[in-house]
């Protein structure tokens, strides 16, 4: 049985907070927490602004079959 989640768990910190773009730049700590749970998704997530591809997960990549490079030419 799986344990609930309390608030000291960092990854339920980091999934109460508001997420932003600018949050993988703001702290050198929570950046690499927030890019560790971006890649580690078992779902395809994309950050994207003004309709372009930002950053994105393996798994989106697996999904669509495009390389990064193609993702973000092609917003």
């Amino acid at each position: 049985m799986e344990k609930p989640a309390s608030a000291e768990d960092p990854i339920h910190e980091l999934l109460a907070r508001r997420w932003s773009p600018r949050a993988f730049d703001e702290r050198p700590v929570e950046q690499e927490k927030l890019r560790s749970l971006f890649e580690a998704a078992p779902i395809g997530i994309a950050v994207m602004r003004q309709r372009q591809f930002r950053r994105v997960n393996d798994r989106l990549i697996a999904m669509f079959g495009y390389s990064r490079e193609e993702l973000a030419e092609h917003g």
